[in-house]
C-alpha cells in the first residue's frame, strides 16, 4: 500500500466521497464547467502544531451543513458556504470562511472562492445588495471524512496511507 508522509501535505481538508457529492450536487447544480465540489479546506499549508492537534480527528467522519449556494457571475466562480461544528468546537477550522468551491469558469482559479464569499459577507453585514452575486439557500446535510490532500498521493483520508513522524523541529510543510 502507498503511503506518504507529513511533509507532502499541501492542505488538511474534509473531504467527500461520490455518494456525498452526488448529494450535493443533486440540491446544488453546477453552474460553470470547471468542476470542484469534492472537500472543505480547514488549512492550507498546515504548521506542525496544527498536524498534531488534527491527529486524533484524522480519518474520521464528520458532518457538514451547507448554508448557501453562491454565484458570482463577473468573476466565474460557484461555491456554498458551509459549516462544522464539531470542528469549529475543537477550532480545528483555520480558514476564515470555510466552504466548499462547487465549480468555475475554465480560466479561474478555485480559491477565487475566498474572494466571492467576502464580497457576499460584506453584504450580508452591511446589509447592501451586491448585484453580482446570487445567493441562494441550500440547507443540506453531508458527511465527510477529515484527510490531507498531498503531493505524492492527492487525497489521503486512512492511516493506512500516512506515516506520521515528525522530526523534533516539527514538520515542513512548504
Amino acid at each position: 500500500m502507498a503511503k506518504t508522509n507529513l511533509s507532502s501535505v499541501i492542505y488538511a481538508g474534509i473531504f467527500f466521497n461520490e455518494e456525498e457529492r452526488s448529494k450535493l450536487m443533486k440540491i446544488v447544480p453546477l453552474q460553470f464547467s470547471k468542476e470542484f465540489a469534492h472537500h472543505v479546506t480547514l488549512m492550507f499549508k498546515p504548521h506542525a502544531a496544527y498536524l498534531d492537534a488534527i491527529k486524533p480527528m484524522f480519518g474520521a467522519e464528520v458532518d457538514v451543513t451547507v448554508i448557501h449556494n453562491i454565484v458570482d457571475r463577473n468573476l466565474g466562480v460557484q461555491c456554498v458556504s458551509v459549516k462544522c461544528d464539531e470542528l469549529s468546537r475543537l477550532s480545528l477550522i483555520e480558514t476564515a470562511r470555510p466552504h466548499i468551491t462547487m465549480s468555475t469558469e475554465d480560466s479561474v482559479s478555485p480559491v477565487v472562492s475566498n474572494e466571492v464569499l467576502y464580497k457576499h459577507e460584506v453584504s450580508w453585514n452591511t446589509n447592501t445588495k451586491d448585484d453580482t452575486l446570487k445567493v441562494n439557500p441550500a440547507g443540506l446535510n453531508l458527511k465527510g471524512t477529515i484527510g490531507f490532500f498531498t503531493s505524492t498521493l492527492n487525497e489521503v483520508t486512512s492511516m493506512d496511507n500516512m506515516v506520521w513522524a515528525q522530526t523534533e523541529e516539527g514538520v515542513n510543510v512548504s
